[in-house]
Protein backbone atom coordinates (compact mmCIF):
# COMPACT_ATOMS: atom_id res chain seq x y z
CA UNK A 1 0.00 0.00 0.00
CA UNK A 2 1.30 3.47 -0.88
CA UNK A 3 2.13 5.98 1.86
CA UNK A 4 -0.92 8.20 1.09
CA UNK A 5 -3.11 5.08 1.11
CA UNK A 6 -1.71 3.99 4.46
CA UNK A 7 -2.24 7.47 5.89
CA UNK A 8 -5.85 7.65 4.70
CA UNK A 9 -6.53 4.19 6.11
CA UNK A 10 -5.07 5.08 9.50
CA UNK A 11 -7.06 8.33 9.80
CA UNK A 12 -10.22 6.70 8.35
CA UNK A 13 -10.27 8.99 5.34
CA UNK A 14 -13.63 7.59 4.22
CA UNK A 15 -15.31 9.47 7.10
CA UNK A 16 -13.95 12.93 6.21
CA UNK A 17 -16.72 13.82 3.70
CA UNK A 18 -19.02 14.20 6.70
CA UNK A 19 -16.81 17.03 8.00
CA UNK A 20 -16.44 18.56 4.56
CA UNK A 21 -20.20 18.60 4.03
CA UNK A 22 -20.79 20.37 7.36
CA UNK A 23 -18.16 23.01 6.53
CA UNK A 24 -19.63 23.45 3.06
CA UNK A 25 -23.14 23.93 4.44
CA UNK A 26 -21.98 26.49 7.00
CA UNK A 27 -19.99 28.37 4.37
CA UNK A 28 -22.87 28.32 1.87
CA UNK A 29 -25.21 29.64 4.55
CA UNK A 30 -22.79 32.55 4.93
CA UNK A 31 -22.92 33.11 1.17
CA UNK A 32 -26.65 33.82 1.48
CA UNK A 33 -25.78 36.98 3.41
CA UNK A 34 -22.55 38.13 1.79
CA UNK A 35 -19.80 37.10 -0.63
CA UNK A 36 -17.48 34.55 0.93
CA UNK A 37 -13.81 33.66 0.54
CA UNK A 38 -12.86 30.42 -1.19
CA UNK A 39 -9.44 30.48 0.50
CA UNK A 40 -10.99 30.75 3.95
CA UNK A 41 -13.34 27.90 3.07
CA UNK A 42 -10.43 25.66 2.02
CA UNK A 43 -8.50 26.55 5.16
CA UNK A 44 -11.47 25.66 7.35
CA UNK A 45 -11.95 22.38 5.44
CA UNK A 46 -8.29 21.52 6.01
CA UNK A 47 -8.38 22.39 9.71
CA UNK A 48 -11.65 20.59 10.41
CA UNK A 49 -10.51 17.48 8.50
CA UNK A 50 -7.33 17.40 10.59
CA UNK A 51 -9.44 17.73 13.75
CA UNK A 52 -11.73 14.93 12.57
CA UNK A 53 -8.75 12.74 11.64
CA UNK A 54 -7.26 13.37 15.07
CA UNK A 55 -10.53 12.28 16.72
CA UNK A 56 -10.41 9.06 14.67
CA UNK A 57 -6.79 8.25 15.54
CA UNK A 58 -7.24 9.11 19.22
CA UNK A 59 -10.31 6.88 19.22
CA UNK A 60 -8.36 3.95 17.77
CA UNK A 61 -5.43 4.55 20.13
CA UNK A 62 -7.45 4.69 23.35
CA UNK A 63 -9.81 1.88 22.31
CA UNK A 64 -6.68 -0.22 21.78
CA UNK A 65 -5.11 0.94 25.04
CA UNK A 66 -8.22 0.15 27.11
CA UNK A 67 -8.72 -3.23 25.45
CA UNK A 68 -11.92 -2.24 23.64
CA UNK A 69 -10.51 -2.82 20.16
CA UNK A 70 -9.39 -6.36 19.40
CA UNK A 71 -8.87 -8.16 16.07
CA UNK A 72 -12.25 -9.86 16.71
CA UNK A 73 -14.17 -6.58 17.24
CA UNK A 74 -16.94 -6.00 14.65
CA UNK A 75 -15.43 -2.66 13.68
CA UNK A 76 -11.98 -4.19 13.09
CA UNK A 77 -13.55 -6.88 10.91
CA UNK A 78 -15.53 -4.38 8.85
CA UNK A 79 -12.72 -1.89 8.19
CA UNK A 80 -8.93 -1.92 8.26
CA UNK A 81 -7.64 -0.96 11.71
CA UNK A 82 -4.31 0.81 11.33
CA UNK A 83 -2.57 -1.10 14.13
CA UNK A 84 -4.07 -4.54 13.47
CA UNK A 85 -3.37 -4.15 9.75
CA UNK A 86 0.29 -3.47 10.55
CA UNK A 87 0.16 0.03 9.05
CA UNK A 88 1.24 1.89 12.20
CA UNK A 89 2.52 1.11 15.70
CA UNK A 90 0.40 2.16 18.73
CA UNK A 91 3.01 4.68 19.91
CA UNK A 92 3.25 6.20 16.43
CA UNK A 93 -0.55 6.40 16.31
CA UNK A 94 -0.52 8.47 19.49
CA UNK A 95 2.17 10.82 18.16
CA UNK A 96 0.28 11.18 14.88
CA UNK A 97 -2.82 12.17 16.86
CA UNK A 98 -0.85 14.88 18.68
CA UNK A 99 0.57 16.24 15.40
CA UNK A 100 -2.87 16.34 13.75
CA UNK A 101 -4.40 18.03 16.79
CA UNK A 102 -1.59 20.61 17.05
CA UNK A 103 -1.88 21.68 13.40
CA UNK A 104 -5.68 21.84 13.63
CA UNK A 105 -5.50 24.00 16.77
CA UNK A 106 -2.96 26.33 15.17
CA UNK A 107 -5.27 26.83 12.19
CA UNK A 108 -8.24 27.40 14.49
CA UNK A 109 -6.32 29.87 16.65
CA UNK A 110 -5.13 31.81 13.59
CA UNK A 111 -8.69 32.08 12.28
CA UNK A 112 -9.97 33.15 15.71
CA UNK A 113 -7.33 35.89 15.95
CA UNK A 114 -7.57 37.10 12.37
CA UNK A 115 -11.30 36.62 11.70
CA UNK A 116 -13.50 36.46 14.80
CA UNK A 117 -13.22 35.77 18.53
CA UNK A 118 -16.53 33.89 18.31
CA UNK A 119 -14.45 30.90 17.22
CA UNK A 120 -12.77 30.51 20.61
CA UNK A 121 -15.71 28.90 22.48
CA UNK A 122 -16.35 26.61 19.49
CA UNK A 123 -12.68 25.58 19.40
CA UNK A 124 -12.68 24.89 23.15
CA UNK A 125 -15.89 22.86 22.93
CA UNK A 126 -14.53 20.95 19.93
CA UNK A 127 -11.29 20.22 21.81
CA UNK A 128 -13.24 18.97 24.83
CA UNK A 129 -15.36 16.67 22.67
CA UNK A 130 -12.28 15.42 20.84
CA UNK A 131 -10.17 14.63 23.89
CA UNK A 132 -12.84 13.27 26.19
CA UNK A 133 -14.60 11.16 23.56
CA UNK A 134 -12.38 8.19 24.47
CA UNK A 135 -9.48 9.54 26.55
CA UNK A 136 -10.87 8.95 30.06
CA UNK A 137 -10.84 5.25 31.05
CA UNK A 138 -14.36 4.21 32.04
CA UNK A 139 -15.68 7.79 31.94
CA UNK A 140 -15.14 8.84 28.34
CA UNK A 141 -18.14 10.14 26.40
CA UNK A 142 -18.08 7.13 24.08
CA UNK A 143 -18.22 4.67 26.98
CA UNK A 144 -21.00 6.43 28.93
CA UNK A 145 -23.71 6.63 26.23
CA UNK A 146 -22.77 10.23 25.38
CA UNK A 147 -21.08 9.49 22.06
CA UNK A 148 -24.09 10.41 19.93
CA UNK A 149 -24.67 13.79 21.65
CA UNK A 150 -20.96 14.57 21.27
CA UNK A 151 -21.00 13.77 17.54
CA UNK A 152 -24.23 15.74 17.11
CA UNK A 153 -22.66 18.84 18.66
CA UNK A 154 -19.36 18.52 16.79
CA UNK A 155 -20.66 17.94 13.28
CA UNK A 156 -23.75 20.10 13.66
CA UNK A 157 -23.56 23.37 15.62
CA UNK A 158 -19.78 23.52 16.19
CA UNK A 159 -18.58 23.00 12.62
CA UNK A 160 -21.42 24.79 10.86
CA UNK A 161 -21.45 27.83 13.16
CA UNK A 162 -17.66 27.98 13.04
CA UNK A 163 -17.59 27.83 9.24
CA UNK A 164 -20.25 30.55 9.07
CA UNK A 165 -18.42 32.76 11.57
CA UNK A 166 -15.11 32.53 9.68
CA UNK A 167 -16.82 34.01 6.62
CA UNK A 168 -19.06 36.57 8.32
CA UNK A 169 -17.40 37.40 11.64
CA UNK A 170 -20.49 36.53 13.68
CA UNK A 171 -22.73 33.62 14.69
CA UNK A 172 -26.26 32.99 13.46
CA UNK A 173 -29.35 31.60 15.15
CA UNK A 174 -30.65 30.40 11.77
CA UNK A 175 -27.40 28.52 11.09
CA UNK A 176 -27.70 26.90 14.51
CA UNK A 177 -31.22 25.74 13.61
CA UNK A 178 -30.00 24.54 10.21
CA UNK A 179 -27.26 22.53 11.91
CA UNK A 180 -29.70 20.47 13.99
CA UNK A 181 -30.86 18.04 11.26
CA UNK A 182 -27.29 17.82 9.97
CA UNK A 183 -25.94 16.92 13.40
CA UNK A 184 -28.71 14.38 13.98
CA UNK A 185 -27.85 12.44 10.82
CA UNK A 186 -24.13 12.36 11.59
CA UNK A 187 -24.96 11.13 15.10
CA UNK A 188 -27.07 8.48 13.37
CA UNK A 189 -23.85 7.15 11.79
CA UNK A 190 -22.39 6.46 15.23
CA UNK A 191 -25.70 5.06 16.46
CA UNK A 192 -25.76 2.67 13.49
CA UNK A 193 -22.24 1.55 14.38
CA UNK A 194 -23.26 1.02 18.01
CA UNK A 195 -26.38 -0.91 17.04
CA UNK A 196 -24.20 -3.32 15.07
CA UNK A 197 -21.70 -3.60 17.94
CA UNK A 198 -24.30 -3.79 20.74
CA UNK A 199 -23.56 -7.35 21.86
CA UNK A 200 -19.79 -6.87 21.64
CA UNK A 201 -19.97 -3.60 23.62
CA UNK A 202 -22.16 -5.26 26.27
CA UNK A 203 -19.54 -7.97 26.73
CA UNK A 204 -16.91 -5.27 27.17
CA UNK A 205 -19.09 -3.51 29.80
CA UNK A 206 -19.34 -0.44 27.56
CA UNK A 207 -22.45 1.69 27.86
CA UNK A 208 -23.75 3.09 24.60
CA UNK A 209 -27.18 4.34 23.65
CA UNK A 210 -27.69 1.07 21.79
CA UNK A 211 -26.80 -1.13 24.79
CA UNK A 212 -29.05 0.88 27.10
CA UNK A 213 -32.04 0.79 24.75
CA UNK A 214 -31.81 -2.82 23.66
CA UNK A 215 -32.55 -4.17 20.17
CA UNK A 216 -36.25 -3.26 19.78
CA UNK A 217 -36.15 0.23 21.30
CA UNK A 218 -32.82 0.82 19.59
CA UNK A 219 -34.29 0.10 16.16
CA UNK A 220 -37.30 2.33 16.84
CA UNK A 221 -34.92 5.11 17.88
CA UNK A 222 -32.86 4.60 14.73
CA UNK A 223 -35.95 4.93 12.55
CA UNK A 224 -37.10 8.04 14.43
CA UNK A 225 -33.70 9.72 14.12
CA UNK A 226 -33.49 8.85 10.41
CA UNK A 227 -36.76 10.62 9.60
CA UNK A 228 -36.63 13.43 12.20
CA UNK A 229 -34.41 15.73 10.05
CA UNK A 230 -37.06 15.73 7.31
CA UNK A 231 -39.75 16.76 9.77
CA UNK A 232 -37.50 19.48 11.19
CA UNK A 233 -36.69 20.81 7.72
CA UNK A 234 -40.37 20.78 6.74
CA UNK A 235 -41.17 22.74 9.89
CA UNK A 236 -38.45 25.26 9.03
CA UNK A 237 -40.00 25.81 5.59
CA UNK A 238 -43.43 26.19 7.15
CA UNK A 239 -42.11 28.76 9.63
CA UNK A 240 -40.17 30.62 6.89
CA UNK A 241 -36.84 29.83 8.56
CA UNK A 242 -35.96 28.16 5.26
CA UNK A 243 -37.33 29.21 1.89
CA UNK A 244 -39.27 26.71 -0.25
CA UNK A 245 -36.10 25.21 -1.87
CA UNK A 246 -35.47 23.63 1.53
CA UNK A 247 -37.95 20.95 0.47
CA UNK A 248 -35.30 19.67 -1.97
CA UNK A 249 -34.02 17.51 0.92
CA UNK A 250 -36.98 15.23 0.15
CA UNK A 251 -35.00 14.01 -2.88
CA UNK A 252 -32.72 12.22 -0.41
CA UNK A 253 -35.65 10.40 1.18
CA UNK A 254 -35.34 7.26 -1.02
CA UNK A 255 -31.81 6.72 0.28
CA UNK A 256 -33.04 7.04 3.85
CA UNK A 257 -35.96 4.67 3.25
CA UNK A 258 -33.60 2.11 1.72
CA UNK A 259 -31.29 2.34 4.74
CA UNK A 260 -34.14 2.01 7.24
CA UNK A 261 -35.53 -1.02 5.42
CA UNK A 262 -32.12 -2.67 5.40
CA UNK A 263 -31.66 -2.08 9.14
CA UNK A 264 -35.18 -3.30 9.90
CA UNK A 265 -34.41 -6.64 8.23
CA UNK A 266 -30.93 -7.16 9.65
CA UNK A 267 -28.34 -4.66 10.83
CA UNK A 268 -25.68 -4.74 8.08
CA UNK A 269 -21.98 -5.22 8.70
CA UNK A 270 -21.36 -1.91 6.90
CA UNK A 271 -23.87 -0.16 9.18
CA UNK A 272 -21.97 3.11 9.60
CA UNK A 273 -21.19 3.30 5.87
CA UNK A 274 -24.87 3.00 4.99
CA UNK A 275 -25.83 5.60 7.57
CA UNK A 276 -23.09 7.88 6.20
CA UNK A 277 -24.63 7.60 2.76
CA UNK A 278 -27.95 8.72 4.24
CA UNK A 279 -26.36 11.73 5.96
CA UNK A 280 -24.35 12.78 2.90
CA UNK A 281 -27.38 12.47 0.62
CA UNK A 282 -29.45 14.71 2.92
CA UNK A 283 -26.59 17.21 3.18
CA UNK A 284 -26.13 17.29 -0.60
CA UNK A 285 -29.75 18.22 -1.28
CA UNK A 286 -29.74 20.71 1.60
CA UNK A 287 -26.70 22.30 -0.06
CA UNK A 288 -28.54 22.39 -3.39
CA UNK A 289 -31.47 24.13 -1.71
CA UNK A 290 -29.16 26.80 -0.24
CA UNK A 291 -27.47 27.38 -3.61
CA UNK A 292 -30.86 27.72 -5.34
CA UNK A 293 -31.90 30.20 -2.68
CA UNK A 294 -28.78 32.25 -3.38
CA UNK A 295 -29.44 32.21 -7.14
CA UNK A 296 -33.06 33.27 -6.65
CA UNK A 297 -31.96 36.33 -4.68
CA UNK A 298 -29.36 37.46 -7.22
Amino acid sequence: MSLPGRFLTVIRGWSLPLSISSVTLGTTAAATTQRGSAWLYLLVVFGVCLFHACANTFNDYFDLKYGVDTPEAPTAIYRAHGVFAGLIAPKALFYLSIILLTIALLIGAALAILRTAYLWPLIILGLFLNLFYTALPGHALKYTALGEPAVFLAFGPVIMEGSFAVQTGYLSWNVFLLSLPVGILVALVLFANNLRDREFDSCKKIKTLATLLGPRAGMKTFIALAYLPYMITGAYVGMKILDWPGLFVLFSLPTTVRTVRSFSQNIPVAADAMASETALSFNFFLLISLIINILIKI
